[in-house]
């Protein structure tokens, strides 16, 4: 039976706790890397350009913190310097009385299948806190409606009133019964497809809508994310309009 301890076993202690040491001292310089790498990832640029410009950023919890930082020149317009750092997010861009852009609002990741467009700059009204825009809505068969929609980011589809069905030629075999939430509640609702929502010269095709009833929808309709995702929309209050650009 070998002896106990080894002749040799002081030198294995002294080498099993450097080898500990050197493991934390490693573990310890990759939260380092880490966290630098985290201060210079693209919340911290967001962040970095709203406290230089004045801009009020919304929604930087829709970014992973993970994200790499991205090349930001600080040469250029904010407009711009948005548009190179969120690229591959759907955003809303805010302008103020003076045509200084004053606030970005970060909704999600942008999703693919975005409508084949440059850009269209469509009148708005105010009304209070509110953007009013004209849109035509086609229906499956072909209908068409205009229609005064109020731009709604908090709308995850399209929300009709259902007055508006027979309008656009939906069948009940093109609906299914469903209910959603509002600001009073669950209330109960029809859920289908528009054939196309069409604002100034962008259109969405094949764009799921929500129907409610008239009073419990206040008259009006929402221009939901089911249209908005897919362009990036700059609320311009100086030019009294807003412009969508599809991604």
């Amino acid at each position: 039976m070998d002896a106990w301890p080894p002749k040799n076993f002081a030198g294995l202690v002294r080498r099993c706790l450097a080898a500990a040491v050197l493991a934390c001292l490693a573990a310890g310089a990759a939260a380092q890397d880490a966290a630098a790498q985290d201060a210079q990832g693209l919340r911290a640029q967001l962040r970095a350009l709203a406290t230089g410009e004045g801009i009020a950023v919304t929604g930087l919890e829709k970014i992973g913190s993970a994200e790499a930082s991205r090349p930001d020149s600080g040469n250029q317009a904010p407009e711009q310097r948005l548009q190179v750092l969120l690229a591959g997010f759907n955003f809303m861009i805010f302008r103020d009385s003076a045509g200084r852009v004053s606030g970005v609002r970060i909704l999600d990741k942008a999703r693919a299948g975005a409508p084949k467009l440059t850009e269209s700059s469509v009148p708005v009204t105010r009304r209070g806190a509110h953007y009013l825009v004209d849109a035509v809505l086609i229906g499956p068969a072909g209908l068409w409606a205009n229609r005064r929609m109020i731009v709604d980011t908090g709308a995850s589809t399209v929300v009709l009133p259902i007055s508006a069905i027979p309008l656009l030629g939906l069948r009940d075999s093109d609906l299914v019964l469903g209910t959603v939430e509002t600001a009073g509640g669950k209330v109960p609702a029809r859920m289908g497809k528009l054939a196309a929502v069409r604002v100034g010269h962008a259109e969405v095709k094949d764009i799921p809508v929500t129907f409610i009833a008239d009073e419990k929808l206040g008259r009006t309709a929402l221009l939901g994310m089911s249209f908005l995702e897919h362009f990036r929309v700059t609320f311009d209050d100086f030019g009294q309009r807003i412009v969508l650009n599809a991604k």
